[in-house]
């Protein structure tokens, strides 16, 4: 049984930070990816859905920092590689977790 999930993403190089930038300036895309396990989470409690959420943000917060991290550019670039890397893990975690049924 599969216990994991990758999280893939594109962290997105830096542009010139004079205000203006072209594609032959940037530097490219790094790829980069981690697994994030669920194995020993009942993923059908609110209790094990959010240790997962917790490790998939943590994941993808060390997925996607930028070592230099240090101009404005970088940290936007950081804010949607992260958002990105969460969004796409939230689909893999939709496909896990059983349907919740309100009763009547």
């Amino acid at each position: 049984m599969k216990t994991f999930i990758t999280i893939a993403a594109a962290a997105l190089a830096t542009a010139l930070t004079t205000g203006f930038a072209t594609a032959a300036f940037a530097e490219p895309r790094v790829e980069a990816s981690t697994t994030v396990s669920y194995a020993g989470l009942d993923l059908a409690s609110p209790a094990g859905q959010a240790q997962l959420a917790r490790r998939i943000h943590s994941a993808a917060y060390r997925v996607c920092s930028v070592s230099n991290g240090s101009s404005l550019a970088d940290k936007v670039d950081e804010m949607h590689c992260r958002a990105k890397a969460i969004a796409d893990a939230q689909v893999h975690v939709a496909a896990l977790t059983p349907p919740v049924f309100a009763s009547r």
